[in-house]
């Protein structure tokens, strides 16, 4: 499978480095791949309270829902079909999705925006082949023209979702859908009774509770350079009860004409987004809307998203950003600082 979200991966995580201590063998770890990247999944338990192939169906049922590389999922679908009116069963995945991203959508004014799948495309970050030396730029504006979730609207009826939409309109959950699958998996560990966990794929995580040695849960973030590797770590992060989610624009990206083109696409101009905010990271009790959130961040900059921050009770961020070209900077919101470990 070719890869499906494009959030950078930016996470490097201590809490998957166990250490050896006479409580051990409670730790369940499970290991794999799921939506072009890995998941990495810990429980304090045993086996027989969950099993691999459980949570592996899971992240399979959703993928059949909101992968834009299936094209069979119900998202593959509603994009191809050119039709202004679909309807889809109420109770599933991809209209949770679709009911994150409106929320999202209102909570940024715009900044986390769906619709983008276009633009996404054309700019050689979605699931169509990359055509670079053919791109036009002058069919930017033809494609903003489906753009924009509020030309958009999803009704219930009975237990259908009927999503009106322009003709030409296609959906890319990619913002989210990571953080989203986290919370699927952690939601049913929590069913089966399991009290801490930690949840990971792609570098969005949740987690609850306590490490078996009493510890917390503790997540590097990466240093946010093109040069950096996953073990370049900035901020050491401790975390016990919350999600966390980091975006940036400085790993999926590519240069053409000696002009750099980042995956993080504006909603309201149609062109990647270039700006002295290298990453993101965000607290949230929900990974879904830590991930989308982040990702908006990484579209208004730096200002817009410490003004929209300073606004929020629900969400606690930490931003790195370039300050003269050179000198990484950051900036915290009281609640994250506390998160805070010295290195």
């Amino acid at each position: 499978m070719r890869l499906l979200f494009f959030m950078v991966i930016m996470g490097v995580f201590a809490a998957c480095k166990q250490t050896h201590t006479p409580h051990q063998d409670s730790t369940i770890h499970y290991q794999g791949r799921t939506m072009g990247t890995t998941y990495n999944i810990k429980f304090i338990g045993d086996k027989t309270q969950i099993n691999q192939k459980a949570l592996d169906s899971i992240l399979i049922a959703l993928n059949d829902e909101v992968s834009t590389y299936i094209p069979s999922s119900i998202i593959s679908i509603l994009n191809q079909s050119g039709l202004e009116e679909f309807e889809v069963v109420e109770d599933n995945y991809f209209t949770d999705n679709y009911k994150i991203a409106k929320e999202l959508y209102d909570l940024t004014s715009g900044y986390f925006d769906v619709t983008l799948a276009p633009l996404v495309n054309f700019w050689g970050f979605g699931y169509t082949d990359k055509d670079l030396k053919n791109k036009d730029k002058r069919e930017v504006p033809k494609l903003m023209s489906v753009v924009g979730f509020d030309k958009w609207n999803g009704e219930l009826v009975g237990e259908k979702l009927v999503v009106s939409k322009p003709a030409k309109g296609q959906l890319d959950f990619s913002g989210s859908a990571k953080g989203y699958g986290v919370d699927i998996i952690a939601e049913y560990i929590e069913e089966q009774g399991v009290r801490s966990y930690y949840v990971e794929i792609g570098g969005e995580l949740r987690v609850k509770g306590i490490k078996d040695d009493g510890s917390k849960w503790t997540v590097g973030i990466n240093k946010p350079t093109e040069e950096s590797e996953l073990t370049d770590i900035s901020k050491i992060v401790q975390l016990s009860n919350e999600s966390m989610a980091t975006s940036g624009n400085y790993r999926n990206f590519y240069k053409e004409d000696g002009i750099t083109y980042s995956h993080i696409i504006n909603p309201f101009t149609g062109f990647p987004e270039r700006s002295t905010l290298l990453s993101a990271t965000i607290l949230h009790k929900q990974c879904a809307f830590a991930d989308g959130f982040a990702t908006a961040c990484m579209v208004m900059g730096k200002q817009k998203c410490i003004e929209l921050l300073q606004k929020q009770t629900d969400y606690q961020g930490l931003l790195l950003f370039s300050e003269d070209g050179e000198t990484i900077v950051s900036w915290e919101t009281d609640g994250f600082s506390t998160k805070l470990v010295e290195m």
